[in-house]
């Protein structure tokens, strides 16, 4: 094939393997050998590039390094135009908006980060379906070519291993948080299909928990789904009780509802990982913990000299500070379980 003796600015630019518009920089600089040659007799020129003329520059090293590109004059004429002419700019962008060719979008963004061995190192964030993807990897070049075919090649393979570490769809994790302990939930029926013991003030007290403390606490902490609620997230979660004046124990019995509840969506194949597992209970302090026992009798002197109106709330506060029995260990007395020896009754408090 014949090569040309004078080339196109299109055809240069092509075999430079440049755009161009740096083309155009270069020759309005001056930097690289061009020629106007006539068409027919309108003496109208076009601008050419000699063959020879383009391996010779090439051969003695173009200067063109001085080169910057200046965006200041362009955008101060940006500005002028703009104040001036308004509606003729407008209609102008109106047409190249019908005539103009799509924007392609790269589908990546490559960031720099600091590296000690080589400086900085290249990482890929692949955009997929308009959304970015949280995670990053390293291209592990600090070359910006290098990268960018690291990025195009690898992206398939990329995003199929995270897409594959990630299979476990997502769900509405307020709405599932919000119904799990509701009245009627079908989680809370599989919980006691499988064994579990929870009376409806026990879920109505977990329900009010969930609803107006931790979903609140996850939404100002911009939890928006199951994943994003971590090992940390669950002792800020912790932290963020205590500071509210609660107990550490009082955390920590709170807390196990979610446990329970992670756990079971687990099983069910809802998240992927129970993060209250992940974290130890709070030990109370010395300081936190309470002696449990009765009462001393100057304590209570004079309380239960007279009968009260309610018999029964008479025995129940009898028994509470005369014994220190919890309320679990009352529920389980029977009449099996009073003792009597001579004149004093004594009552055999069952194992709690």
């Amino acid at each position: 094939m014949e090569i040309p003796t004078l080339l196109t600015a299109n055809q240069t630019a092509s075999i430079l393997k440049i755009s161009e518009y740096t083309l155009g920089v270069l020759v309005s600089s001056g930097q690289i050998p061009f020629t106007y040659i006539e068409i027919d007799d309108s003496h109208s020129k076009v601008l050419r590039f000699s063959t020879s003329h383009i391996a010779q520059w090439l051969k003695t090293g173009p200067v063109y390094t001085a080169l910057r590109k200046d965006d200041s004059v362009v955008k101060r004429l940006q500005q002028i135009y703009q104040v001036q002419f308004p509606e003729a700019l407008s209609a102008l962008q109106d047409l190249d908006s019908q005539f103009a060719p799509p924007r392609q979008r790269k589908g990546y963004s490559l960031s720099r980060i600091a590296n000690k061995k080589i400086g900085f190192v290249y990482y890929v964030r692949y955009i997929e379906h308009g959304k970015l993807i949280p995670s990053r990897w390293c291209t592990h070049t600090n070359n910006w070519e290098h990268a960018v075919q690291f990025a195009l090649e690898n992206r398939d393979r990329i995003l199929a291993q995270y897409h594959e570490r990630h299979r476990i769809p997502k769900y509405d994790m307020y709405a599932i948080l919000t119904d799990y302990y509701a009245p009627g939930s079908e989680y809370l029926f599989n919980d006691r299909q499988r064994g579990r013991k929870l009376s409806k003030k026990g879920a109505r007290a977990r329900y009010n928990f969930i609803t107006k403390i931790v979903l609140p606490f996850f939404k100002e902490s911009g939890i928006r789904q199951f994943a994003d609620i971590t090992a940390p997230v669950v002792a800020k979660l912790q932290d963020h009780l205590l500071k509210g004046g609660r107990k550490p124990q009082s955390v920590n019995l709170k807390l196990s509802s979610l446990t329970t509840a992670f756990s079971n969506l687990r099983t069910h194949g809802i998240v992927s990982d129970n993060p209250f597992h992940k974290i130890d209970r709070i030990r109370a302090s010395k300081g936190d913990k309470k002696l449990r026992g009765c009462y001393e009798l100057d304590k209570v002197y004079g309380v239960f000299n007279i009968l009260w109106e309610n018999k029964k709330s008479y025995m129940l506060c009898l028994l509470i500070y005369s014994t220190g029995m919890r309320n679990s260990e009352i529920t389980r007395i029977t009449p099996k379980h009073v003792i009597r020896i001579g004149d004093v009754h004594f009552i055999d408090i069952p194992a709690s």
